[in-house]
């Protein structure tokens, strides 16, 4: 393996990583959501029509009315969506992480001899 292709292995790890710290910290921030929802939602006062209650939530920049009822769902499916992207994305990492460590022994021995 060349220098050149070491480098780039290296800099698609080092996306992947990115990709991966911002998919986790989206996860955090859903979870921070869904859990604040399910505090509101434990007030004896709030529990009565809880579920029509306003909320906006954030589509494309722009912030969209919608309900408790409505957003509650999408969250959910958004954070299952996310649990299952951030495993994938782990996994590729360590494997990309394992062949960079790979190639690093192997180009070592390679330069020793």
């Amino acid at each position: 393996m060349s220098a050149a292709q070491f480098q780039q292995k290296y800099e698609v790890m080092q996306q992947v990583e990115s990709r991966l710290q911002n998919f986790k910290k989206e996860h955090e921030e859903t979870t921070l959501v869904l859990n604040q929802i399910e505090d509101i939602r434990k007030t004896k006062e709030n529990q009565k029509d809880f579920d029509q209650r306003k909320c906006y939530r954030s589509v494309g920049g722009s912030l969209v009315e919608t309900t408790a009822g409505e957003v509650i769902p999408h969250l959910n499916e958004k954070l299952e969506k996310l649990t299952v992207l951030v495993s994938e994305l782990q996994r590729d990492y360590d494997e990309l992480s394992e062949e960079i460590r790979q190639d690093a022994i192997e180009f070592q021995k390679k330069n020793q001899k």
